[in-house]
């Protein structure tokens, strides 16, 4: 939504800017053109998506491992000494092969100039996930992101380098598939197709990239999720038997109605009420909204203490306006037996933070008010509920 996603982009923006005055405009990916030679490449980019789904499988299951046999077969080594001994072994594998080490991006350019040696990107392609494991289980701190991105860069360049041995002058050069394979890659690992795909996109600004990229990144996905439902991130918390469950379908199978969490408090008035008597309803009666109605007890609208507060301002303006003019006919309602997930999406399009609940059997009468704090501490509750630990016997 609108509301979730503005702070995210104006978080960028700033991230950005910041980055952008303390390193310049340099990006830390140096991204070689792109070039599709022909449309019937794209069955090349099919046959890459489908490979780095199972290297994306390999990936998480060989890191997870190599986690698992680190723990277990240090048990009786002092927890401190650990993480030296998982760094020793990292250290080993860097020794021969320094493109394992995580320092910066270096080698995923060299992957992309098309500058690494074959045996180099075979080696980083199987040993990456043992050396991220061996990190992380020795109590290291490391990620996925940018292992992710190393092995999708090397696996795409070796691929690469097949088709244009097995297809001479009809393929684009090993740079291209090293890219589209980064984006794939992350798509896969991460379950997250459109940061890999984005990802990549900014990277090189290329259009002519989004088809392949798109193809393999869902190609990818779609074999990864095949045999490996859970990401590199959700299989953590599956391996430490903490359930999720998608909040959505909390409030379903809870059965939870608007009713049941609405403030049947609802402070009334007419259309002619003076502007002063509604102030101090706001004031003395604590509430957010009023509800104008007429003779009948019929709803007519709302008021919103926002809409009252800009004419405080104004000395005069008081004088003349009644509750008629304050009445928002935007602001929307609900109904008491109405599920409390159609509620919240009606929160999530649009600005108000509490809704006029409506009869279900006379839809012209207000019953209450669903405050938004209230129907998202409730959610928020729900989640809290539904991630939790299984014993061990589970």
């Amino acid at each position: 939504s609108v509301r979730t996603f503005s702070p995210v982009i104006v978080a960028s923006v700033v991230a950005t800017a910041v980055g952008r005055a303390f390193f310049g405009n340099a990006t830390a990916l140096v991204a070689p053109t792109f070039h599709l030679q022909s449309n019937g490449e794209l069955v090349l980019y099919c046959l890459l998506g489908v490979l780095l789904g199972g290297v994306a499988i390999y990936f998480i299951h060989a890191l997870y491992w190599c986690e698992d046999q680190f723990k277990a077969r240090t048990k009786p080594i002092p927890s401190v000494l650990q993480p030296a001994l998982g760094g020793l072994m990292a250290g080993v594998l860097v020794a021969f092969v320094p493109q394992l080490l995580e320092i910066n991006y270096g080698a995923v350019n060299q992957t992309f100039a098309n500058q690494m040696p074959v045996w180099v990107l075979i080696a980083v392609i199987v040993l990456k996930p043992f050396s991220v494991g061996l990190t992380v289980g020795s109590g290291g701190t490391g990620g996925a992101f940018a292992p992710a991105l190393k092995v999708g860069a090397m696996a795409g360049a070796l691929f690469g380098l097949g088709a244009g041995l097995l297809f001479p002058g009809s393929t684009a050069g090993p740079g291209s598939y090293a890219l589209v394979g980064t984006g794939a890659m992350l798509g896969a690992v991460l379950h997250a197709p459109i940061t890999g795909i984005l990802f990549l996109y900014e990277v090189t600004g290329s259009y002519e990239m989004i088809l392949p990229l798109m193809l393999s990144t869902i190609l990818a996905l779609t074999v990864a999720q095949r045999y490996l439902p859970a990401s590199v991130y959700t299989m953590a918390l599956e391996r430490m038997r903490i359930r999720f469950h998608n909040p959505i379908n909390l409030n379903r199978s809870a059965n939870v109605r608007v009713g049941d969490l609405m403030s049947r408090i609802v402070v009334s008035v007419r259309p002619d009420t003076p502007f002063l008597d509604i102030v101090h309803h706001f004031r003395d009666d604590g509430v957010s909204m009023l509800i104008v109605t007429n003779e009948r007890e019929h709803y007519l609208g709302c008021i919103d203490f926002r809409a009252v507060r800009p004419e405080l301002a104004d000395p005069d303006l008081p004088m003349v306006v009644i509750a008629a003019d304050l009445i928002d006919p935007a602001t929307p309602t609900v109904h008491a037996g109405q599920p409390l997930e159609e509620a919240l999406s009606l929160f999530e399009q649009s600005a108000f933070p509490v809704l006029p609940v409506m009869n279900e059997d006379d839809p012209s009468r207000v019953v209450g008010l669903l405050d938004e704090r209230i129907a998202f501490r409730h959610l928020r509750r729900s989640i809290l509920t539904a991630i939790r630990p299984h014993s061990a016997e589970s």
